[in-house]
């Protein structure tokens, strides 16, 4: 994965000191699943958004916005909270299946969606200025996914996730003035930033609770950026801040930050889908334990 943003120079202190109208043609492709995830159905649904166009380096590609979107539903019945992924930069949602399974065989949903220009097929149209586009294309998605699914989708937990330029994404779609969207009940921001290309952010007068996970070696987003994402959303938020690991593979390969990823992410979704206070708080704790490990990482909350 590669990034080519520079450090977004914002108030750093806290953080540091702290470590559509749509046309719509579904392909179901059901995929044979191994028997460690017999939990979980597989299916890949092309989404056309024919209200805006595909446009790299001001070169028209297209009228309208093709997002094949990759869906791994529970079997069990449902319905289920939804979760809406978006990958980083030149790379696809399969880079990220250990994690995004792991939200699934847990009970959720995960629609995770190819952005056009900014997974590999793009070739040399790769562009990563549309970025600015993908907090829409999160919220076009999770529209139709909610058409797909149906009665599955549990409507009162829906989550915007992502990772890097995704992770820049997730926060758009909660907190861009401009184009965030108040169906999401939760964001998950993963080595993300703040586009100033996307406006102004602000926190909305909703509660919108948020995980912000940063590494302190990040290869391409600093703590400064961090600590940009971090200073805008209301409590409750919480940020894992991650020892010494880079930048993709806590979120990809097989090592231990991946585990305490995984751990804390799912606590924090399984937090934010129970329905009182005190279902909650057994979930936070446990989110606070897995997401404190010597040597790999640190929590810091703010409820």
């Amino acid at each position: 994965m590669t990034s080519r943003r520079g450090p977004i120079l914002l108030a750093a202190t806290a953080l540091l000191a702290s470590g559509c109208a749509s046309s719509v043609h579904p392909t179901l492709v059901l995929r044979p699943q191994a028997a460690t995830r017999a939990a979980v159905a597989e299916q890949r649904v092309q989404y056309v958004d024919r209200t805006r166009s595909t446009v790299s380096h001001r070169t028209v590609l297209a009228r309208s916005r093709t997002l094949p979107t990759w869906l791994l539903t529970p079997t069990a019945p449902g319905p289920h909270p939804l979760i809406v992924f978006a990958h980083g930069y030149d790379v696809t949602p399969l880079t990220y299946s250990h994690l995004l399974h792991a939200w699934a065989n847990a009970g959720f949903i995960v629609a995770a969606p190819y952005f056009p220009l900014t997974n590999p097929s793009a070739g040399h149209w790769l562009d990563e200025a549309d970025v600015d586009h993908q907090p829409t294309d999160a919220s076009f998605v999770l529209t139709q996914v909610e058409r797909t699914l149906g009665r599955a989708v549990d409507t009162r937990h829906v989550f915007v996730a992502g990772h890097s330029d995704g992770g820049s994404t997730s926060f758009g779609a909660g907190f861009a003035n401009a184009v965030r969207d108040p169906r999401w009940t939760a964001v998950l921001i993963f080595s993300g930033a703040r586009r100033p290309t996307m406006g102004s952010f602000s926190a909305p007068a909703r509660r919108l609770p948020s995980l912000l996970i940063q590494s302190d070696h990040d290869q391409y987003n600093s703590l400064l950026e961090a600590a940009g994402v971090w200073a805008v959303p209301r409590a409750p938020k919480v940020y894992v801040h991650l020892h010494d690991a880079p930048h993709l593979a806590p979120f990809s390969s097989a090592n231990p930050y991946r585990d305490l990823v995984e751990a804390t992410t799912v606590d924090f979704l399984r937090a934010w889908t129970a329905t009182t206070p005190a279902a909650r708080a057994p979930w936070l704790r446990r989110l606070d334990r897995d997401g404190t490990r010597t040597g790999l990482s640190t929590v810091t909350d703010a409820r």
